[in-house]
């Protein structure tokens, strides 16, 4: 997957990267998945770097969004296909289990193409 840095390589392929995660967040359910998958990012660990956090089968089995979004197994799927299509998530198999993480660096990403055009209007 090509790295979203819009910082150092503006134009128009960092710009479709853009869309493209944005465009991923356009959905209640995504934005559902990845606000719980940033909550247990903030809380899950006690490590001063969020990537030394280990996953937590509880906070991030891809069968918890199937229970919280009331939606089925399938349409749960294909949100978490678009959201890790855009770099925005990452999927960690273990067995028959399947994981979703956030991807920070990925939204800090997003993160730095908005700061300096928030601060700039008001």
């Amino acid at each position: 997957m090509m790295e979203l840095d819009v910082i150092n390589a503006p134009g128009p392929e960092a710009d479709n990267r853009l869309s493209d995660a944005f465009s991923a967040l356009g959905h209640p359910h995504r934005l559902t998945i990845m606000r719980r998958l940033l909550e247990h990012a903030l809380s899950c660990c006690e490590a001063d770097r969020p990537e030394d956090c280990t996953l937590d089968p509880t906070c991030c089995n891809f069968g918890d969004f199937v229970d919280e979004l009331e939606i089925n197994k399938a349409t749960v799927s294909h949100h978490l296909k678009a959201l890790e299509q855009a770099g925005l998530i990452e999927r960690i198999r273990e067995g028959r289990r399947v994981f979703v993480r956030a991807n920070l660096d990925r939204l800090d990403s997003l993160r730095q193409f908005l700061d300096p055009h928030l601060h700039t209007v008001g």
